[in-house]
């Protein structure tokens, strides 16, 4: 949920300094890069009767020497008539549309959105944000011998609360498309109070492309890869306190690694194999995640294992069944003969 937070606090801040410290005239853009400081650059910026508008707004990672980390078509401020008669600074909504946002981790385990994550609270009553047909370019440097890459594109951000954002049961919808060699979809939906970091929500993946997870998932990587394979995965997640609980299903179809030795998730890739087999290519099994923001764990490894260790037992068990149930019409037919 960091990236929601990102774009709350980084939206936020754009539009109420901006709009608090613009003046109406022809220096509104050199004002308003004046006020977001020297990581950002826009296009243009201007005020009308009803909202402030900044387009072609540019964010820039400096200490990784990344450019281009947030790229934002355009941002409309709509700015609450209780400003004029309170003094209070209240904004009824922020729409943001078409921004991109490159996520990355980098080998020094810092992200390129850290310094956005820095800071105090925002001194601002916002009743809501929608940002629509954004695209999302997620790096991680550290997965491995090689590094994981996704893209999300339509990626959709509704998040509303008639009090304010900052405050309990803020109503949270995020959505989108995961682009690979063969398309999925996402959605968490569920309430989050900002302050207290606490999250309640249902996330829904399907469809996702599991050959983008290679290089987290073999621990031999060295001939280990998975070629295709689809995951649906659903959870209940919750959040409080600092600490993560989320209990997962998840089911693989399609199937398919290239190789014949070495593991996957502390699993044979040769047992592995059999149980798509077995499976008829679909594998069902429940993992969870816990842990910390800092420190999340996951029983991956032993659900996997357990799948396998299931599928074993029930194997060697079926010839037994069949020969106890042979053996029954063996002396039901010889008590036949002696009636």
């Amino acid at each position: 949920m960091k990236i929601v937070l990102v774009f709350i606090l980084f939206f936020t801040v754009i539009g109420v300094g901006a709009y608090f410290f613009l003046p109406l005239d022809s220096m509104a853009k050199s004002r308003v890069e004046e006020v977001l400081g020297p990581a950002f650059s826009i296009g243009n910026a201007g005020v009308s009767y009803a909202h402030l508008e900044i387009s072609d707004l540019k964010y820039n990672d400096s200490e990784h020497n990344t450019p281009g980390v947030i790229k934002v078509d355009r941002i409309k401020v709509y700015p609450s008539i209780l400003l004029l008669l309170t003094g209070r600074i209240v904004i009824k909504k922020i729409e943001v549309d078409s921004p991109y946002l490159l996520l990355k981790r980098f080998n020094d385990n810092k992200w390129s959105v850290s310094k956005l994550m820095e800071g105090g609270s925002t001194p601002v009553i916002l009743k809501g944000i929608r940002v629509k047909n954004g695209v999302m370019h997620v790096q991680d440097d550290m997965a491995g011998k090689s590094p994981f890459k996704a893209k999300l594109e339509g990626l959709s951000i509704k998040i509303e609360n008639p009090v304010s954002v900052f405050q309990q049961g803020t109503f949270i919808d995020i959505s989108g498309k995961l682009v690979s060699k063969k398309e999925g979809d996402f959605r968490i939906k569920g309430k989050w109070d900002v302050l207290t970091k606490k999250i309640t929500a249902n996330v829904k993946i399907n469809e996702l492309d599991m050959t983008i997870l290679n290089p987290y998932l073999a621990e031999n990587r060295d001939g280990v890869v998975i070629t295709s394979g689809n995951v649906n995965i659903s959870s209940d997640l919750k959040f409080e306190n600092n600490a993560v609980n989320a209990p997962v299903d998840a089911v693989i179809k399609g199937l398919s690694i290239k190789a014949d030795n070495g593991r996957i998730l502390g699993v044979s890739v040769s047992l592995i194999k059999g149980i798509v087999e077995e499976e008829d290519g679909k594998i069902s099994f429940k993992f969870n995640v816990s842990g910390t923001s800092g420190n999340i764990q996951t029983d991956l490894k032993d659900a996997l294992k357990k799948k396998v260790e299931d599928s074993l037992k029930k194997k060697m068990e079926s010839p037994i069944k069949r020969f106890s149930r042979d053996l029954k019409d063996i002396g039901k037919g010889i008590l036949d003969v002696f009636r």
